[in-house]
């Protein structure tokens, strides 16, 4: 399921960044875009990964520090970001975002199919 939701979050990121261009020709909101989209499906990797290391019992402190170590990471590039000329805050905040319009379509679509 994970990996369905990473395909089709990677989907909305590159066809949002096409709409993006073409609407506004701004490739400034484009890498914006782009750059809240992939720290999302980073993140979520990440994030699945370290889980599946808690639930398996294997590796806690390792899983741990990794959750740990990747915001300090994110908080990294989202400082150097906001330093920069060509940083969007409110596009790398809706790429960022778009990963719930992944979920909400998934939500609804799991629905549909198991008729809750």
């Amino acid at each position: 399921m994970l990996k369905e939701i990473s395909i089709a979050h990677a989907v909305v990121v590159i066809g949002g960044a096409i709409a993006l261009y073409l609407f506004s020709h701004s490739t400034s909101l484009v890498f914006s875009w782009l750059l809240g989209g992939l720290m999302m499906n980073l993140n979520l990797q990440a994030l699945s990964w370290a889980w599946s290391l808690i639930f398996q019992k294997k590796l806690i402190a390792l899983a741990v520090s990794i959750i740990v170590i990747k915001y300090a990471i994110l908080a990294g590039i989202l400082f150097s970001s906001l330093s920069q000329a060509w940083f969007h805050a409110l596009a790398f905040g809706a790429g960022i975002a778009s990963l719930m319009i992944v979920l909400t379509g998934t939500l609804l679509i799991s629905r549909k199919a198991y008729g809750v």
